[in-house]
């Protein structure tokens, strides 16, 4: 297995040298320079982007920006940073990229590049599994009385404002502190991309928190960099094709996604929510 990443790689870098006959745009040059790709991520988005307990930053889009380090022949630095800071970072130069479960949206796609879509995914509600049964949509949280929470500068508190003006809104600093909410009981929803959702209503099952099936919205997750660079914008959606046709891109998601044993690198007050399924 590890030999056939290795040469998987190597190939895949082989590839893009062959598109890219030089180094050239601000943020490349900068890469070659320091012979480090920076990627800023906010880590309170399992599965794409958690901390671990011994403090590293994992998930789904974290192996997306090892994997494109290692095409690159670079080393990979991880910054973590809070969602509603990261593009603000990413305009000042202080990151190459962010990857981050951020949704390629018209506004912000008028001020970043974007690569991708990685992954396709939408909002979902998390609730109690009591008040679930007696819900028959996202539709029937828009009324008065009943609290909704979502994270802050995110298109869930976008979602909030445009599908459930009649709720009471409630905006967390980000998504885990929305959960949290939920499970203090101090709100009777959360509405969150359906990747966080899915894994929340796994972990923490327990405790009665359930997601809804399906998202009911659309949205693609991209790389968002400096508008400044379009060969790097090209550099990293001919990468995202290739992780595609490979199928690396799949395994990725069917081990990020399907397969739980990665929560076991958690923090101990989340492995032992696990624990306790």
């Amino acid at each position: 297995m590890i030999k056939r990443l290795g040469l998987w790689l190597a190939m895949t870098a082989l590839l893009l040298g062959l598109a890219l006959p030089a180094w050239c745009g601000p943020t490349l040059d900068r890469i070659q320079e320091r012979g480090v790709l920076v990627v800023g991520t906010d880590p309170t988005y399992p599965p794409l982007t958690a901390k671990a307990a011994d403090g590293t930053i994992i998930g789904y889009e974290m192996d997306l920006a090892r994997y494109l380090a290692a095409a690159l022949g670079v080393k990979l630095e991880i910054k973590a940073i809070p969602f509603v800071e990261l593009l603000s970072a990413l305009a000042q130069g202080e990151v190459d990229l962010a990857i981050s479960g951020i949704t390629i949206t018209p506004k912000r796609n008028a001020k970043f590049m974007f690569a991708g879509p990685h992954l396709l995914a939408g909002q979902s509600v998390l609730t109690s599994r009591e008040l679930a049964l007696k819900l028959k949509g996202p539709a029937s949280l828009n009324k008065p009385g009943i609290k909704v929470a979502a994270a802050k500068d995110t298109t869930s508190e976008m979602v909030l404002k445009d599908l459930l003006p009649k709720a009471e809104h409630v905006v967390a600093a980000n998504q885990e502190a929305a959960l949290k909410l939920l499970l203090a009981r101090q709100v009777q929803a959360v509405v969150a991309d359906f990747p966080f959702c899915a894994v929340a209503s796994f972990r923490h099952r327990d405790r009665g928190v359930v997601a809804t099936e399906k998202p009911f919205t659309f949205e693609p997750l991209g790389i968002a960099m400096s508008p400044e660079d379009p060969l790097l914008h090209n550099l990293v959606q001919n990468f995202i094709l290739l992780l595609q046709g490979s199928g690396r891109l799949e395994a990725m998601q069917n081990k990020w996604f399907k397969n739980p044993d990665w929560m076991k690198l958690l923090p101990h007050e989340d492995l032992a929510a696990l624990r306790a399924r």
